[in-house]
């Protein structure tokens, strides 16, 4: 889908400010989040950019790494709002897709359930080989899930999900027009921390 033409992606509060450089050779939607979240269509925060192929385009992205006071930890998850990445979920133990948690995982994990719930089985974009309950929808699967669509739907609203305690906040500080130079994407980061007490 695409080659990466240069890597020199460094970006910490450390070393600095990063960048990463890479030449499409199809088009493509690119997703930034995280290094805990995962990328799925319907996710809200992470920021997504398409860019087609033939195009010039520059994204300089601020990131800002949040830590909080260590007595955090102390503090009762229902009443601190949060769980740290090493808090799974009830669902997310039982299930073992991800060893981690954070949002997206858990609304990842959700659906899978309802999925099995319903159907037996899960779609290919939600089925992870090596899970115990690993059962990609065949085509009658996928027939249940479309025929459960509205159900499913509906049951998915109902994820409780948190927020992750530490995590990382990104924001488009630019976004280049496109031109049509040549296949070129780069993305520049710059970094800030925030600690809360």
């Amino acid at each position: 889908m695409f080659k990466i033409a240069e890597t020199q992606y460094i970006n910490n509060r450390e070393v600095g400010a990063g960048f990463l450089t890479f030449e499409v050779t199809a088009d493509i939607q690119l997703f930034l989040h995280s290094p805990f979240e995962i990328p799925f269509l319907t996710a809200e925060g992470m920021i997504r950019e398409t860019v087609l192929q033939g195009l010039n385009k520059e994204v300089v992205i601020n990131a800002m790494e949040v830590f909080n006071h260590p007595s955090l930890d102390n503090i009762d998850m229902e009443e601190r709002k949060c769980r740290f990445f090493s808090e799974l979920t009830e669902l997310g133990r039982h299930l073992k897709l991800y060893s981690f948690y954070s949002f997206s995982t858990c609304v990842v994990e959700c659906a899978f359930s309802i999925h099995l719930k319903f159907c037996n089985c899960s779609n290919h974009f939600l089925a992870k080989e090596g899970s115990p309950h690993y059962h990609m929808c065949d085509y009658e699967g996928l027939m249940c899930l479309t025929d459960y669509y509205y159900d499913i739907l509906e049951e998915r609203r109902q994820c409780d999900c948190m927020s992750p305690c530490e995590e990382p906040e990104y924001n488009i500080i630019f976004n280049s027009a496109e031109e049509y130079v040549s296949s070129i994407f780069i993305i520049r980061i710059n970094n800030k921390c925030l600690f809360l007490f």
